[in-house]
């Protein structure tokens, strides 16, 4: 067997081990709607409320995945990511480094050396996130690839061993959006209850004003009548 069959091989095969640690939207729904709050989230809520997290990674790149979720989907993404790696090494290639922006909004990518807008994508069309057991450096999130699609792409990167505070990173905002509109939308809920109280006070008082001109009508047609 060839030194180059080997490497693959071996690629493969870590790759094939269990990630450790993801996280889904689903999930953030089932806590939040149980009032349950993640101990080991690391950042202030105000951070990625009110501004974002930002870590320096490597992308390996993203490709179309067949489902949402799940961490088979992740792993064949990333053996296939990487086996394009080391065809495309052979040729000098070197890995774009990035800036991964995590925000209660969503996920931006941004070169760092040019500063230029790589990619963005919406929190809500995150659909699954995890880093890898063994390689502590690999992170990956599945994304629906636009807002009218129906399809999915996976994005993975290398992360120099912070890829399980990446993960958590976006779980924390998972966790802290969907509170936020939890939250406005009971505000909007109140609003709406409010409203109707109103209009029903509202509605009660024209009735009471009609029955009181009624009263003055007859109570000065009595009093026309006894002047006569």
């Amino acid at each position: 067997m060839s030194k180059a069959k080997n490497r693959m091989t071996k690629l493969m095969q870590n790759t094939a081990a269990v990630f450790k640690r993801s996280y889904t939207f689903e999930e953030a729904m089932s806590q939040a709607n149980g009032n349950k709050t993640k101990n080991n989230w690391i950042f202030p809520p105000d951070t990625l409320t009110h501004g974002q997290i930002e870590f320096s990674v490597k992308y390996l790149g993203s490709v179309a995945v067949p489902q949402s979720k799940g961490i088979d989907v992740i792993k064949e993404a990333v053996q296939k990511l990487r086996f394009n790696l080391q065809l495309n090494r052979s040729h000098g290639y070197k890995l774009q480094k990035v800036l991964i922006q995590i925000s209660i909004y969503g996920i931006t990518l941004v070169d760092v050396k040019t500063k230029v807008l790589v990619c963005q994508h919406a929190l809500h069309r995150i659909s699954f996130c995890a880093d890898d057991k063994q390689d502590k450096r690999v992170f990956a999130y599945i994304v629906k690839r636009s807002a009218e699609s129906s399809e999915h792409d996976c994005h993975v990167f290398l992360c120099n061993k912070v890829a399980e505070e990446i993960t958590l990173t976006v779980g924390e905002a998972f966790d802290l959006a969907y509170r936020r509109f939890l939250e406005n939308n009971g505000r909007d809920l109140e609003v709406k209850k409010q409203l109707i109280i109103l209009r029903k006070r509202v509605q009660e008082l024209e009735e009471e004003n009609s029955n009181l001109k009624h009263q003055l009508a007859e109570q000065q047609r009595r009093c026309d009548v006894s002047a006569a």
